[in-house]
């Protein structure tokens, strides 16, 4: 059984480092050329040099093909604008920072690789393995205040709309990074491990849950593949239909608000949508294209738009 997260969270003391640990090629399968891993996978990669020590990383290694190659460009290009906004803002603490990033050489062409510090499981996976479906509310309320604080920096100090806030983006971090829990997936992965199979000459691996942390660290904002520019208004669709704001439902122009509304919307005790709408304003129904497909003129729901 978890123990309650939000002891977790309250507790600020960093846990006593592991000892050094030695890695023998024979444990390890070399990273073939061309070879795909899962940011899921949690890797010791040995980085030499006088600045970077070795550590526990997160690698993200981006498909090559040229729609992939304009995703990694454009999720590179965010992180560097998320880091041109004051550094004394908390919210820099409250989205996932990239370490560093680089390019591999494969049979293809060159493939792009970012580099985060690992996170643990997210929001929504949190919910589904906790008996009572939902945060403790001492949990609850600090993880709204770092998103609130996180979604200021993005807007007010680098003019960034995230798109896509969601219970999956939503990470808890580790308080250490040799957290125990790393010494004992890589031991597990020895002991047992993970089931794989080759197709075209390279393997495929079955994810391997990463255990419960010594020390969760705070929730951190993720996925920077969706943000966009907010000096201009927007008009595209960005969620998926049971997410949508009104602004997107009738056809109006969207900004910063549109991430104000997905986090609202992901309240877990709603039993239903019905439950969580009330009526818009009619001023936002009279701007809106499509208003006719849902509103009276005088602003009442059409239970058709409803069944349909």
């Amino acid at each position: 059984m978890i123990a309650p997260l939000s002891r977790w969270l309250l507790r600020l003391g960093r846990q006593s480092p592991s000892p050094p640990r030695s890695y023998l090629n024979q444990n390890f399968e070399q990273i073939g050329e061309g070879q795909m891993i899962e940011e899921e996978h949690y890797l010791v990669i040995s980085l030499h040099g006088s600045i970077l020590v070795r550590r526990h990383v997160a690698l993200k290694v981006f498909i090559r093909s040229r729609s992939l190659s304009t995703e990694a460009e454009h999720e590179l290009n965010m992180y560097k604008r998320l880091d041109q906004g004051s550094s004394k803002h908390s919210g820099r603490d409250a989205l996932r920072r990239l370490s560093v990033s680089f390019k591999i050489s494969g049979p293809d062409g060159k493939r792009q690789c970012l580099v985060n510090s690992p996170l643990w499981h997210n929001m929504r996976t949190f919910l589904a393995i906790n008996p009572a479906g939902r945060l403790p509310k001492p949990v609850l309320l600090a993880t709204l205040q770092r998103l609130f604080i996180a979604l200021d920096y993005m807007h007010n100090e680098c003019n960034l709309i995230h798109t896509d806030v969601s219970a999956t983006n939503i990470m808890f971090g580790f308080i250490d990074d040799l957290d125990p829990a790393f010494a004992e997936f890589e031991e597990e992965n020895i002991r047992s491990p993970s089931p794989r199979k080759e197709v075209d000459g390279r393997f495929i691996y079955v994810s391997r849950d990463l255990g419960q942390p010594k020390g969760l660290g705070l929730p951190v904002l993720c996925d920077l593949g969706n943000v966009v520019d907010g000096q201009v208004k927007h008009i595209r669709d960005i969620q998926p239909d049971v997410y949508r704001s009104p602004e997107m439902i009738l056809g109006i122009s969207w900004s910063y608000g549109i991430d104000i509304w997905n986090v609202g919307f992901m309240r877990a005790s709603a039993p239903s949508r019905d439950d969580f709408y009330a009526s818009p304003p009619l001023e936002l129904i009279a701007r809106g294209g499509h208003r006719e497909k849902f509103f009276t003129e005088e602003g009442v729901y059409l239970e058709s738009s409803h069944k349909s």
